[in-house]
């Protein structure tokens, strides 16, 4: 898997309830988040309205592989 369109549609098949995580502009979510902003992309957690970014990274292929080697000690 390199997109996060790819990690999406494993996740939500496969993996974790809809809406547990969340791949998105959406900021608004509680729990898991990744999303791109510019040339970025971030993985972080929200709660209560509040985002805490836990890594930045500079390519999607990067965040994607962090998410799942992440997610994958989670399961």
């Amino acid at each position: 898997m390199k997109t996060l369109d790819e990690l999406e549609k494993h996740w939500k098949h496969k993996v974790y309830p809809h809406g547990s995580i969340l791949i998105g502009y959406h900021r608004d979510h509680e729990g898991t988040m990744i999303w791109k902003d510019g040339s970025k992309f971030f993985y972080g957690y929200g709660e209560r309205g509040q985002v805490t970014v836990q890594q930045t990274f500079s390519s999607e292929q990067d965040v994607v592989r962090y998410a799942l080697k992440r997610h994958s000690k989670n399961e």
